[in-house]
């Protein structure tokens, strides 16, 4: 009896430990990319890629180092439940130095600033920032706030300032048939204040 005893008091403790290990997920993988630039220099790009059994996401410390071997810290972006492209693209648009990155799994952001001064302002597009803006409030467009599903990507970051965001979002009414719609939202960066600005919605 004592032995059957034994026995189950270490299979417990077997599934126990197993238990804690699953939960403690993977160990985080740390990167350092070096991504040359059109502008000239180096994009250093630090990487930690984090792991469950869940999902996945990837924090990313930037830097930039320019032709003379001066560095910048820029910023960060977070590609979450995505892959990292490892394609980053700085763009200048006069004094304003502008990259293009991830916020979290629905949003993207630009990071925005003066080399000479290292002064660096995130502006997010998300699906927030793009329901708040009084142009959408406007249109009187059928959406869920809030939902899980609205997710907003920058497409492209033109040398213009000018950029395009797709935005999949869920119909206020969709209770039954989990509707989703789609616009596209054209912003330009404007050259004086160095801000995004929303200037035209259309349907996609």
């Amino acid at each position: 009896m004592l032995s059957n005893i034994k026995r189950f008091t270490l299979l417990f403790l077997l599934v126990v430990i197993g238990s804690c290990r699953m939960d403690d997920g993977f160990d985080a993988v740390h990167e350092e990319v070096q991504i040359k630039q059109n502008i000239g220099g180096i994009l250093i790009c630090n990487s930690t890629n984090d792991a469950d059994l869940h999902s996945y996401q990837f924090n990313i410390q930037y830097k930039y180092r320019n032709i003379h071997d001066s560095i910048y810290s820029i910023g960060s972006g977070l590609y979450e439940g995505q892959e990292w492209p490892k394609d980053e693209q700085l763009v200048r648009l006069g004094r304003w130095t502008i990259l293009k990155t991830s916020e979290s799994r629905n949003a993207d952001k630009l990071i925005i600033g003066v080399l000479e001064t290292n002064h660096w302002t995130d502006y997010e597009i998300s699906p927030t920032t793009i329901e708040q803006n009084p142009i959408w409030q406007n249109q009187k467009i059928s959406s869920s706030f809030g939902n899980y599903d609205n997710i907003s990507k920058i497409d492209k970051l033109n040398l213009d300032g000018t950029f395009s965001v797709t935005y999949t979002f869920a119909k206020n009414d969709r209770i039954l048939s989990f509707k989703k719609e789609k616009r596209r939202i054209n912003y330009e960066i404007n050259i004086q204040t160095g801000k995004p600005e929303m200037k035209k919605i259309s349907e996609m």
